[in-house]
């Protein structure tokens, strides 16, 4: 089914730009006016040391392959702008929901940032774009979510934790406003949706629903505050969801999903030759079957809100004659989960898994050559104890990824 979509949505899009050519006009349309039409297209791809794809798959830990492929194609008249982004491959995480060892996400992250779920599409919006604002409905990534025209984090191997949990698709409305002259902006969110498949042993439905269909009628809601210097950015966001439904068992009932965070963007030194910057985010997320209502009256011993708490630091130097950069990232981060509190804690509160922590380093180097491509290496090592299933530690893994992004 997946397949077949992105076939048949891959020649829609194709078709649409092969009748125009790039920032051309395409007559009378929606609202009696003129449309320009832009294709574009986004590949990443490379060779991958040690991709965890699933407990048992000695011989395959080295891998050279896609992690995804886009077709997308943009449409603007004034303040109006639609956008599709069709997915022809997406190198998401795996989902079945009769294998638990598919459920830990360190064991089954896939080198691809998003998931996609049942229909090949990233985003796909129509909205209005202002110099003081704006708004979207749609297919959207949340406003916490990695961007991909950001290029900081670009594959699933190379970003923190904390980014991945932040990163991810849901169906609505968002909005923003800027004041002070862009000084600071506003921007909300409501939605509702999937954006992560059975994982942390969160599995309503046996994994049906995804991104485009919710588990309970409680909305997503969101919001971010940034505050913007001449060499700082300031931000903070909250997203407030349930998945799951009440009253259910551990792996079907009522979940939280609580998404904190406050970070910075901070140019460092900006010269002629060298640049420095600095990103640094802290996060608390909230899971674990919700202690509140109906289901913490009925599955107490179950029912625990679990806080995952943590912090990491990225600082980059480009060089400029040669478009390089050396990046160094660093993070620390709350093991529990819901995994680890039904696998190794035994629902107990008090399990040392429970108070442990992991961290990681990550270390990059990348060259952008212009026109579009962009060729980087990471290594990154992890120490993550209690993990599920068999696994001692995780290796350290390493790649080169290749990514080609333009709008035609």
């Amino acid at each position: 089914m997946h397949r077949h979509l992105s076939s048949v949505l891959a020649v829609c899009l194709l078709s649409a730009a092969s009748s125009v050519h790039a920032n051309t006009t395409s007559g009378d349309t929606l609202l009696g006016t003129d449309w320009t039409l832009s294709p574009g297209l986004e590949l990443v791809g490379g060779g991958f040391i040690n991709d965890h794809l699933r407990e048992g798959t000695s011989g395959r830990e080295h891998q050279i392959k896609m992690t995804r492929a886009l077709v997308t194609m943009s449409a603007e008249n004034g303040p109006w702008r639609a956008v599709v982004e069709g997915v022809l491959l997406g190198d998401e995480i795996k989902v079945d929901s009769g294998d638990a060892s598919y459920r830990d996400i360190y064991r089954n992250q896939g080198t691809d940032l998003y998931y996609y779920g049942d229909y090949p599409v990233r985003e796909a919006y129509i909205g209005q774009f202002f110099d003081g604002g704006y708004w979207r409905a749609g297919r959207l990534l949340t406003l916490s979510s990695e961007r991909p025209e950001d290029r900081y984090f670009e594959v699933g191997h190379e970003t923190p934790h904390a980014v991945i949990l932040n990163t991810g698709l849901f169906n609505g409305v968002q909005g923003g406003i800027t004041f002070a002259e862009g000084f600071y902006r506003f921007e909300a969110g409501i939605m509702g949706g999937r954006d992560r498949p059975c994982l942390d042993a969160q599995c309503y439905l046996n994994g049906a629903l995804d991104v485009n269909e919710k588990g309970n009628n409680t909305p997503v809601v969101e919001a971010k505050l940034t505050f913007n210097f001449d060499w700082l950015e300031v931000y903070g966001h909250a997203l407030v969801n349930k998945t799951g439904s009440a009253v259910g068992t551990y792996t079907s009932g009522k979940h939280n999903d609580y998404r904190y965070s406050v970070g910075t963007n901070l140019d460092l030194y900006d010269g002629d030759r060298y640049k420095f910057d600095l990103r640094a985010q802290a996060s608390r997320f909230v899971v674990g079957l919700t202690e509140e209502g109906v289901q913490g009256e009925s599955t107490p011993t179950e029912s625990y809100d679990i806080p995952k708490v943590g912090v990491f630091v990225s600082t980059q130097m480009t060089y400029k004659p040669w478009n390089t950069y050396f990046r160094l990232t660093h993070e620390r981060l709350d093991r529990a989960d819901e995994t680890v509190f039904q696998s190794i804690a035994s629902y107990d509160e008090e399990h040392p898994a429970m108070k442990a922590t992991e961290s990681r380093t990550i270390v990059s180097v990348g060259r952008d050559f212009g026109n579009g491509v962009h060729l980087k290496g990471y290594y990154r090592t992890d120490d993550v104890p209690y993990l599920t299933g068999g696994d001692a530690e995780l290796e350290d893994r390493a790649g080169v990824v290749l990514s080609f992004k333009t709008q035609l």
